[in-house]
Order: structure tokens, then C-alpha cells, then sequence
């Protein structure tokens, strides 16, 4: 006669957060209950709870690319419960099995993109006793690998400050970008503030736009080898309605020809909401070492007309990082950023060596897509203490990077790469 056996999973939570960078941070512990239900506790032979990579499913575009580690905790082995476990019944034949299983500090988090995928799922697995034992696993359930910044760390504090980018275009028109921290989370409403300021009469406002821009970087096996492969999207944007389209005395000769351009006379700023999306479906977190990256921009796209009605598109930007949110009993006993070294980038001195990468600094300036006479960036260099990777413009003439909260206050249009301040090195 086959024995029958069945098996119920229940985490006490959908997700693992850790704190601190992969070579920081402490590991996590994954908990929950098991309930099997059999005709008694005898009946079982072997019970196990796995994290395991999730698997790519039946016709699936992506691709897995999580390390092949698995994590497992064994229960119940050769029908005797192992010396840690914490067995009840529960009646009608269900027994019910706590677990905890330890996973590293390094554990890739979780993300989707286009291509490839990092994802996570507990699996319980429960075998009958006898030759003719049945085995019964549970359904997969789904977690989720999050990283977030060490509790109370300097880099927390100062990427939680505001933000306010200012940048000019050959003296013609100058760009200020607002916004309340650097630090977003997903299914949020951001506010942002935008000011445009004319530095010459005749310009014209045709079209404004707030932007949150998602680049996600991977490498793809071609023939063998592997190759490079990034993605970009908008994930949340709010436009700017001109004034111009209902007030006809704010109307340029444009204007009346189709347009609703709005004349800048003076200082103008507009206030919006930007909506985070949720967090996987709409929008990914912030991941700067593992297989498969993800960075985010607050942008400022402004499309204008100059007195020769010529359009030019300026685009201001300025990192932000999407983080989970954490919540602040989780973080009784962890270890503070001082114990942990993970602000060594933020005290270090100015050896590190400095490299000019012009894609990088392409995302930071002003880009203006009618005329390819812009100034170039700067091609003189000096090290600073928070630009181990990053640019420090050194003549006035150039447009201006955004400046990143904390920089010494002697460095003036520092850029700081995400990458380079995110955790720890």
C-alpha cells in the first residue's frame, strides 16, 4: 500500500534584506513552519526546506543567472528529527516543523530586466517511509533578496539630503533640478521641482518633463563568449502643461502656428509628483556588483526655442538610488557602519587614481541634440577624496556636473558615481 503524504510551506517572511555590501555584509536567516500531513510522525523519512535559484520557466523569454548555490536545512533525516528541530502535532493527522535556514552576506539580490533574471524560491520536500514511500514537495515559494545600506551608516545620511542641481547652457538658459533625497523607494510619490531661468531674452518654453531612468547592465553569452548588454527605460515620468495653450497673450508667433510655447520673460518652476512604481514589476532596485546592475536618474528634460526659433532638447540629471524599505525593528543588533569599515570610501584619502569615461560623463551634463557645437567636457583632471572614479571640472566655461551631497567643501562639480558610493567598497 502507498503511503501518502502532503506538505504546506509558510516563511514568516517574503524576503531576505542585508545589510551592507557583499563583502560587508552580515548574512541573513530565513524562517518559517512546514506542515505535513501523514498518518503519524513515524510515517516520514526525510523532510527539507531549500532556498534554490528559481528556474527559467516553459517558453520564458529570460534567463536564470543566479549562481547555482543552493541553501538547504534537513528537518527530518532517516525518520528521526534532527537534534535542532521544533516538532508539534497539530491533529488530524498534520505535524507541524520550524526551520531556519542561514544564507551569506554575498547572496545576489533579486532582479528582473529584459533579458536575464535573479530570483529566489523556498521548496519543501517531504518523503514517506517504506520502499514504496511517496515523495510530496511543496509549492515553490517566491523570495525575494534585497540589499540595503548598514543601519545609522554616513552614506545613508548623506545621500537622505536634498537635492538641488544646478547646471547653465552656454549662457544662455540655466537648468535647476529639486528634489526632497536621493534616496527613493518603490511605490512612492516623489516630488520634484524644476526652474527654468533665462539668461537671454527671446527663448521659449515648448516642453518640460521629470523623468526617473532605469539602466540595467548584464553580460549575454554570443557564441560562446560573453558579451556586454545594457537596457534603458523610462519608469516613471510626469510632463509639464504650458500655460501657453489656454492664454493667448503668452503665445509666441509659434504658439499660433500649432505650438504652445510659453516666452520666458523670468524665472519659471513647476512642481510635480513623480509615482515610483512597485518594486520588481515597474521598477527595479539599485545594484552595482553582481551579474546584473541596475542604476537610476532623476532627469530634467526641457525642449526650448531660441530667437531663431531653432529647438534644442537640455537634459539635467542627477543619480538616485531606489532602495527597499526597511523597517526599524529589523534592525536591533546589527553592527554599526564604524565596526564594519563600510564608509571606507567616504574618509578615504585623495590617492585613489581618477578615469575619464565619456559615456559617464555624458549622463551628468546637459546634452543638447539640435546643435553638436556644445563645449566638450573638460579633458584636465585633479583627484578629490569622493571621486575615486569620478570628474572635477577645472574651467568655468564648461557646463557643471551635479554636485553629490558630502563632497569636501573645498571640490567644486564633483561627480560621484553610484556605483563608487553605494555600501561599501
Amino acid at each position: 500500500m502507498l503511503s501518502t503524504i502532503s506538505v504546506t510551506l509558510y516563511p514568516d517572511s517574503p524576503e531576505i534584506i542585508l545589510y551592507g555590501g557583499p563583502s560587508d555584509a552580515r548574512g541573513a536567516i530565513v524562517t518559517g513552519r512546514v506542515v505535513v500531513t501523514a498518518r503519524s510522525a513515524a510515517q516520514l523519512a526525510r523532510l527539507t526546506v531549500t532556498l534554490r535559484p528559481r528556474r527559467a520557466r516553459l517558453f520564458q523569454a529570460q534567463q536564470s543567472v543566479a549562481p547555482p548555490a543552493q541553501y538547504q536545512t534537513v528537518l527530518v533525516s532517516a525518520g528521526a528529527a534532527g537534534d535542532q528541530a521544533v516538532h508539534r502535532a497539530l491533529g488530524d493527522g498534520a505535524h507541524e516543523w520550524r526551520f531556519s535556514i542561514d544564507t551569506p552576506g554575498a547572496l545576489a539580490e533579486t532582479i528582473f530586466s529584459r533579458d536575464c533574471f535573479v530570483a529566489y524560491e523556498l521548496v519543501a520536500c517531504a518523503q514517506a517511509a517504506g520502499a514504496f514511500g511517496t515523495t510530496a514537495r511543496s509549492r515553490p515559494y517566491p523570495i525575494a533578496v534585497k540589499r540595503a545600506p548598514p543601519p545609522g551608516s554616513l552614506w545613508t545620511t548623506l545621500a537622505s539630503e536634498a537635492i538641488c542641481e544646478s547646471a547653465a547652457w552656454r549662457g544662455r538658459l540655466e537648468l535647476t533640478l529639486v528634489a526632497p533625497s536621493r534616496i527613493i523607494h518603490d511605490q512612492q510619490q516623489l516630488p520634484v521641482r524644476g526652474v527654468i531661468r533665462p539668461l537671454e531674452k527671446g527663448i521659449a518654453l515648448r516642453r518640460a518633463e521629470f523623468q526617473i531612468v532605469e539602466r540595467i547592465a548584464h553580460s549575454t553569452k554570443t557564441h560562446g563568449s560573453l558579451q556586454p548588454c545594457s537596457e534603458k527605460r523610462v519608469v516613471a515620468d510626469n510632463v509639464v502643461e504650458l500655460p501657453a495653450a489656454r492664454d493667448p497673450p503668452c503665445r509666441t508667433n509659434a504658439a499660433l502656428a500649432g505650438h504652445a510655447d510659453l516666452a520666458l520673460a523670468q524665472e519659471t518652476s513647476a512642481e510635480r509628483c513623480l509615482a515610483v512604481p512597485p518594486a520588481y514589476t515597474g521598477i527595479q532596485y539599485d545594484i552595482h556588483r553582481e551579474l546584473v546592475r541596475a542604476s537610476h536618474e532623476l532627469v530634467l528634460v526641457v525642449t526650448i526655442a531660441d530667437s531663431q526659433h531653432r529647438t534644442h532638447r537640455l537634459r539635467l540629471a542627477t543619480p538616485v538610488f531606489v532602495l527597499p524599505r526597511v523597517d526599524d525593528m529589523q534592525r536591533v543588533g546589527l553592527p554599526r557602519y564604524e565596526e564594519t569599515g563600510a564608509d571606507r570610501l567616504l574618509i578615504a584619502s585623495g590617492a585613489g587614481s581618477v578615469r575619464r569615461d565619456s559615456d559617464y560623463w555624458a549622463q551628468f551634463v546637459l546634452v543638447d541634440t539640435a546643435d553638436d557645437t556644445a563645449a566638450a567636457p573638460p579633458d584636465t583632471l585633479t583627484a578629490c577624496p569622493l571621486a575615486l572614479e569620478g570628474y572635477s571640472a577645472t574651467d568655468d566655461a564648461h557646463p557643471p556636473p551635479p554636485l553629490y551631497p558630502g563632497a569636501a567643501s573645498g571640490i567644486e562639480r564633483t561627480v560621484v558615481p553610484a556605483a563608487s558610493l553605494l555600501f561599501s567598497q
